[in-house]
């Protein structure tokens, strides 16, 4: 691992979990100075958040690090894994301060082997990685929370589109869900029907697929599964997405059956998002002659 970009993020509204044993300040989505670099992190407890950092190129998402802090046995730990790099294996840098400035180290590692981060403001913080003959300053800015507000008020997702898994033996694996749980699987896996609980007369579906484990369709993600979410209005939600740093992998590809675009969420999982044509994707397993499950 070459280069860690680390941001600090805005304040967050729980001014005790500052005090105590994380960097709360660095919830949210940040943009480094004059650099089209991004960090996003959440809170999941007080004692644990979660983060990514990426940058855009043609419009595509390019992931650079999933990001880590968490107290561990009375220690605060900050842990970077970088994709492709270091065999998959994570970097941890242990804080040796406690005071406003944020300072972990490594010094076994190459570059870096100090992250300083300081709080300027509610809406910048500085960030500073050093190792060797090597050292790097930046600032970063906070990303307004307005754009937040409208992507909250906006429906997304409408329910499950899709369950997608690895396994040893894809073929053994339907075979099996086909002898013993019923499930009316086909060469792609199965579909599950149903119908929309907002018009009754409409029907819905979701697919089940096993994938071999040598899918590379599930990276950058490193997890063994993928949901697919079927949401409403894609355009605008991928726009309201991007304008509020959220991770997206693609551009959102139309087949007669409904529109896909993929995107990750803040623990690096890759989601695969459907705005659907349920009557033209019944018309395709007719095609086909699949049966669905019911």
């Amino acid at each position: 691992m070459k280069k860690i970009f680390i941001t600090t993020l805005a304040a967050f509204a729980f001014d005790q979990l500052e005090a105590q044993t994380i960097p709360a300040f660095l919830q949210g989505t940040w943009k480094m100075e004059n650099e089209n670099i991004y960090e996003h992190w959440d809170i999941l407890s007080q004692k644990h958040m979660k983060g990514i950092s990426y940058t855009t190129k043609n419009g595509n998402i390019v992931f650079i690090e999933y990001l880590n802090i968490a107290v561990i046995d009375k220690e605060v730990v900050y842990t970077a894994t970088v994709p492709g790099h270091n065999q998959g294996q994570a970097i941890d840098f242990m804080q040796i301060t406690d005071n406003s400035l944020w300072i972990f180290e490594n010094l076994r590692h190459d570059f870096p082997q100090r992250i300083v981060y300081e709080k300027l403001s509610n809406t910048e913080i500085s960030v500073q990685l050093s190792g060797g003959d090597k050292n790097m300053y930046y600032k970063m800015i906070k990303h307004s929370s307005e754009q937040k507000d409208t992507i909250q008020k906006t429906k997304k997702v409408t329910s499950i589109g899709g369950i997608f898994f690895k396994c040893k033996d894809p073929q053994k694996m339907k075979e099996w869900y086909r002898t013993y749980l019923g499930i009316n699987t086909n060469e792609y896996g199965a579909v599950f029907e149903w119908h929309q609980g907002s018009d009754v007369s409409k029907k819905g579906f979701t697919q089940w697929t096993p994938f071999t484990e040598k899918t590379k369709y599930f990276e950058p993600s490193i997890k063994d599964f993928m949901i697919n979410y079927r949401v409403e209005n894609i355009e605008t939600l991928v726009e309201e997405l991007r304008k509020n740093g959220v991770s997206i992998l693609d551009s959102i590809e139309a087949y007669e059956y409904g529109k896909f675009i993929h995107i990750v969420d803040i623990e690096g999982n890759k989601l695969e998002l459907w705005e659907p044509d349920d009557i033209e994707y019944e018309k395709l397993g007719k095609q086909l002659g699949s049966e669905t499950t019911k």
